[in-house]
């Protein structure tokens, strides 16, 4: 839960050096997910992923992008549109793009 700061301070206290965030954000939570976790990767050397849904979820709309970062900044996002899947090579920070068709 990225509002519970206790849940990302005990990934860093673990020495975890990958964070993967599983949400269904709209478009405005989704651009504060973004800056917490973008500035998490930065500041703690991590890979982080970002996973949200796309379309109509329980009343809302899931604005997709998901993310991927490595500790050097942005590796890949998806757009608001495609349903697909980030595969990162946390070795090399290669990331394969792997789209729902």
């Amino acid at each position: 839960e990225l509002s519970v700061a206790e849940h990302t301070q005990c990934a860093i206290n673990s020495g975890a050096k990958i964070y993967v965030a599983s949400v269904a954000k709209t478009a405005a939570g989704m651009e504060k997910s973004v800056e917490i976790l973008s500035k998490l990767a930065q500041e703690h050397s991590m890979t982080v992923l970002i996973a949200n849904c796309v379309g109509s979820c329980e009343g809302f709309v899931g604005i997709g992008k998901s993310v991927a970062w490595s500790p050097e900044g942005l590796l890949k996002q998806l757009d608001d549109e495609t349903e697909g899947v980030l595969v990162v090579d946390t070795k090399t920070h290669e990331v394969d793009v792997r789209i729902n068709s």
